[in-house]
C-alpha cells in the first residue's frame, strides 16, 4: 500500500494568541488563545489524516517536558515512528491581529540534539522508506535543531529517490539549498525563501514563474512558490500556473498552517496520480480552508470541498 511519510525534526507547541488590535509596546487584551502540538510535518500529516489518507509521521520526540509529540499524534490517530531525545519541546508564540489579520511570530530554535541522535533518526526514517511501496510520498519539511547537519534533508531525499519514493521538500536556508541539490520531485518555498534561494527579488508573478521554470529545468521536476495572500505559482513539465487566494467573508483565524495545508493536499494528489494543475488547485483550496480555523488546526474534506470551485487559476507562459 502506498503511503505518505512526513518528517518533522523540530516539532513545537504553537501558542496562538488573538488580540482585537495589536499595539506594539502596549498592554493588549487577549481575545482568544489556544495551544497545538505542531511543526510543518505534523501539520501536513494532520490534514492528511483528516482526509483519511494513509500517513505515517517520523522525526524527533523531546522527552523532558509535559507535552509529548507521540501522545498528540496518537490522539489524532496518526501512526508514528519517533526518535526520543532529551530536552523540552519548543514553543512558538503566534500573535494574530484580528483587525488587520496580520500575524507576528516568535519562534524558538528548539533543543539541540547530538550527532548520534541525528544518525539514529536518519536510520529510523530509512527503515520506514524500506517498508513503503514504490510511488509512496515523503514530505521533508520545516527547520531542524542544532546538531542536525545542513545536508540532512538532501540525504533523506537521495535515500527516497533510491527507493522510487516521490520526495517533497519544504524548508528554508541551507536545508533548502542543499536539499534542492538532491533534486527532489517538488519544492514548496514561500516567496521569501525562494528569494533567498535564487538571490532574486521579484516584481511580478511572471518573474517568479520564469525563475521557477529555470529551477525546474535544472533538475527539480515541480516548483511551487507560495506567496501568502497573493496566492501561489506552480511550474512543472506540463505547464506553469498562477492560483489566487479566495476572498471570503469569514475572518482569518490562523495563518501558520496555510503552507503546510498546501503541501499536504499536493502530496495527496500525487498519491492519487493527479497532475500539477490539480495539485495546485486542491492545495490552494486546503490552504484557504485551513486559515479560517483557529490556531494550527487543519481543514477536513468538507471545508476543502467548499473551496475548490472558488479557486481561480490561470496559465502563465514564462518569458525567457
Amino acid at each position: 500500500m502506498k503511503k505518505i511519510l512526513t518528517v518533522t525534526l523540530n516539532p513545537c507547541v504553537d501558542y496562538t494568541i488573538t488580540v482585537p488590535a495589536f499595539s506594539r509596546g502596549e498592554k493588549n487584551p487577549v481575545k482568544r488563545a489556544r495551544k497545538d502540538v505542531a511543526g510543518k510535518g505534523i501539520n501536513v500529516c494532520t490534514l492528511l489524516r483528516n482526509m483519511d489518507a494513509p500517513v505515517v509521521a517520523a522525526g524527533f520526540d523531546f522527552m523532558d517536558g509535559r507535552v509529548r509529540v507521540r501522545e498528540a499524534l496518537q490522539k489524532r490517530d496518526i501512526p508514528c515512528v519517533l526518535t526520543e531525545v532529551s530536552g523540552n519541546l519548543r514553543t512558538n508564540i503566534k500573535i494574530l491581529d484580528a483587525a488587520t489579520e496580520e500575524m507576528t511570530e516568535l519562534n524558538e530554535n528548539g533543543h539541540p540534539v547530538s550527532s548520534e541522535k541525528a544518525g539514529e533518526v536518519r536510520k529510523q526514517i530509512c527503515g520506514i522508506l524500506d517498508e513503503l511501496d514504490e510511488g509512496s510520498v515523503m514530505v521533508v519539511s520545516g527547520s531542524a535543531p542544532a546538531g542536525v547537519p545542513a545536508g540532512f534533508y538532501g540525504q533523506l531525499i537521495r535515500e527516497g529517490k533510491k527507493r522510487k519514493i516521490v520526495t517533497i521538500l519544504d524548508a528554508s536556508g541551507e536545508l533548502l539549498r542543499q536539499g534542492v541539490a538532491a533534486c527532489p520531485d517538488l519544492i514548496k518555498p514561500n516567496l521569501e525563501e525562494f528569494s533567498q534561494l535564487t538571490g532574486c527579488r521579484f516584481a511580478s508573478t511572471e518573474e517568479i514563474a520564469r525563475e521557477a521554470e529555470r529551477i525546474r529545468r535544472s533538475g527539480v521536476p515541480m516548483v511551487c512558490v507560495s506567496m501568502g495572500p497573493e496566492g501561489a505559482v506552480m511550474a512543472a513539465e506540463e505547464g506553469c500556473w498562477y492560483a489566487k487566494c479566495v476572498e471570503v467573508d469569514a475572518h482569518i483565524r490562523g495563518l501558520q498552517g496555510a503552507g503546510d495545508a498546501l503541501v499536504a493536499a499536493m502530496a495527496l494528489q500525487i498519491l492519487l496520480g493527479n497532475g500539477p494543475e490539480s495539485m495546485l488547485r486542491m492545495g490552494m483550496a486546503a490552504a484557504n480552508a485551513s486559515i479560517q480555523l483557529e490556531g494550527s488546526q487543519m481543514a477536513g474534506p468538507l471545508e476543502i470541498a467548499g473551496m475548490i470551485e472558488a479557486i481561480q487559476m490561470e496559465q502563465i507562459v514564462p518569458k525567457e
